[in-house]
């Protein structure tokens, strides 16, 4: 059970990192952010379909296009749609359904693995794949590196790899698979915020139409089967 968790793992880290890292040459992030948007929909329907969780209702999905609208609506001016614009997004979307059916195998390995040490077995799985693409495809090392380059290195291997995925499948093992993917709502505006407090960026009426919107998808994403579900029941007792 646990080598079978440690390749799944390994399958987002490696099959779902990488397909993102090659299409951002062709594609703006925004755009990336507005695909990954649609994780919720691609994660909900693979976690009903193959292990039988009751989250891809019709809400739900209301709920995550709500998002998607946001995230459009937010980078609909930086998002850039020329050159090979069309394989880049052909990248990212296949990112999406690896990164969803990935957790979605986690989700169905039925062991107690640590968060941490998921996110090292998987690591140490997914680092053979790593290796052989970049000595495939990899250019030479320039001779000398800036550390400005080394830090955003160390970033993404400690934060972004690390620390991310083990929050992550923290969360996991304790919630739906579909709620989790709610993240990729979040994360682009969570990090536009951050920039105006932190890095005196300027928010636009785009981000907080677009904020509204993610908002929405998110109450209809968590509250809105309870709702629907008392609105039924309120007509069928006037109507009784």
């Amino acid at each position: 059970a646990a080598h079978k968790a440690y390749l799944a793992a390994a399958t987002a880290l490696f099959g779902g990192m990488l397909p993102v890292y090659w299409g951002a040459q062709y594609i703006s992030s925004g755009l990336i952010s507005v695909i990954f948007g649609f994780s919720p929909i691609v994660t909900g329907y693979f976690a009903w379909r193959f292990i039988h969780e009751n989250g891809f209702s019709a809400m739900k999905v209301m709920g995550a296009l709500s998002g998607v609208a946001g995230l459009l609506v937010i980078f609909s001016q930086d998002m850039s749609l020329e050159g090979d614009y069309f394989y880049g997004m052909l990248s990212v979307l296949s990112a999406v359904i690896i990164h969803a059916l990935s957790a979605v195998w986690v989700k169905s390995v039925k062991t107690d693995i640590p968060a941490l040490a998921l996110v090292a077995g998987g690591l140490l799985y997914s680092m053979p794949m790593f290796i052989a693409v970049y000595l495939l495809f990899a250019p030479e090392l320039p001779d000398m590196i800036p550390q400005k380059a080394l830090w955003s290195i160390l970033y993404l291997g400690v934060v972004g790899s690390v620390l991310g995925f083990v929050c992550y499948y923290y969360l996991l093992k304790r919630l739906a698979t579909s709620s989790v993917a709610l993240i990729t709502l979040i994360t682009p505006v969570l990090a536009l915020i951050i920039g105006y407090a932190f890095n005196n960026e300027d928010i636009s009426k785009s981000l907080l139409a677009g904020t509204s919107f993610v908002l929405l998808g998110l109450a209809l994403h968590q509250w809105g089967d309870t709702l629907s579900n008392k609105i039924c029941r309120k007509r069928k007792h006037y109507s009784g």
